[in-house]
C-alpha cells in the first residue's frame, strides 16, 4: 500500500510504502540561465535555490531516497559547458546525504555521462507498488497492468487566465479517470498526478506550453476519460476543476 502526500507549499511529493520512504520532484532544468544570460537578462542562479529547497525537504522529513522524474538539465541532445559542471556537483552534493534515483526526460540527452557513479538511473520510468513514476513525455509501458495510478512531470502545470492574480502561477494538477489507457485493454488507470516545476525561477520567465496542445502522450490518451480534476496552488488551495482544465492544458 502507497502513501502519497504532497509537500505544500514544496512542488514535492512524499511517497511511502512498507519498504522506503521517497521525495518525488521533477524538472529542475539545471542550466537554462544559459539561455537567458545569453539573451542578456540579469537573473540569479535557481540552482542553489533547488539545492537549499531539497535539503530543508531530507531533513524535515527523513527520507530513504529522493527521486527526480526528468529533466534534470536544459539542453536536449547536448551538454552544455555550465550543465556539465553544475550538475555533476549540484547531485553529488545530494547523494553525499541520500540514495539518488533518476528518471530520463527528453532534455536530458547524454546525461548518463556525466552522473556520480552513485546515482540510480531509469531510461523510462519504474514502479512503487502500483504506482508508476516516469517523465511524461513516452508512453505508458504495456507490460504493466497492475498500475493504477501514475506520477509524472513534463508538463510544468501552470494556471493561464488572463486578468486573475492566479495567472500564471504554478499550480499541481491530478487528474481522475475510469477508462483504461489506449494502447492496453488491460491496463486501467484510475489517477494521474502531475508535479510543478521544481525549478521555480524556471516557471516565472518561461512561457506555458500552447493552449490546447497536450505534449505527453499518456495524458493525451486518457483525456477524453477523465472523470474529475482538482487544480492545487503550491500552497495547498484547490482553485479549480474540471470545468478550468482549459486554463491548465
Amino acid at each position: 500500500m502507497v502513501n502519497i502526500k504532497i509537500l505544500f507549499p514544496h512542488p514535492a511529493l512524499l511517497i511511502t510504502n512498507k519498504k522506503k520512504k521517497s521525495i518525488v520532484i521533477s524538472d529542475l532544468h539545471i542550466g537554462f540561465e544559459d539561455i537567458i544570460l545569453n539573451n542578456k537578462a540579469n537573473i540569479k542562479s535557481s540552482i542553489t535555490k533547488m539545492l537549499d529547497q531539497i535539503l530543508i525537504l531530507i531533513d524535515k522529513y527523513k527520507p530513504d531516497e529522493l527521486i527526480i522524474l526528468g529533466d534534470i538539465k536544459y539542453s536536449y541532445k547536448t551538454i552544455s559547458s555550465s550543465e556539465y559542471y553544475l550538475i555533476p556537483q549540484f547531485l553529488s552534493k545530494i547523494s553525499d546525504k541520500i540514495n539518488v534515483k533518476i528518471v530520463k526526460g527528453n532534455h536530458d540527452g547524454n546525461i548518463e555521462n556525466i552522473l556520480p557513479s552513485n546515482i540510480s538511473f531509469e531510461s523510462t520510468g519504474f514502479t512503487i507498488d502500483k504506482t508508476y513514476l516516469c517523465h511524461g513525455h513516452t508512453k505508458f509501458p504495456n507490460n504493466l497492468e497492475y498500475v493504477n495510478k501514475i506520477v509524472m512531470g513534463h508538463l510544468h502545470p501552470r494556471y493561464k487566465q488572463k486578468n486573475n492574480l492566479l495567472n500564471g502561477k504554478q499550480v499541481w494538477l491530478i487528474f481522475k479517470t475510469n477508462s483504461k489507457l489506449i494502447n492496453s485493454d488491460k491496463i486501467n488507470i484510475n489517477e494521474i498526478i502531475i508535479l510543478p516545476s521544481f525549478n521555480t525561477e524556471l516557471s516565472n520567465i518561461t512561457k506555458p506550453q500552447l493552449y490546447g496542445k497536450i505534449i505527453s502522450p499518456i495524458v493525451k490518451n486518457l483525456f477524453s476519460s477523465i472523470t474529475n480534476v482538482v487544480i492545487l496552488t503550491l500552497s495547498g488551495e484547490i482553485i479549480g476543476g474540471l470545468e478550468s482544465i482549459d486554463y491548465v492544458l
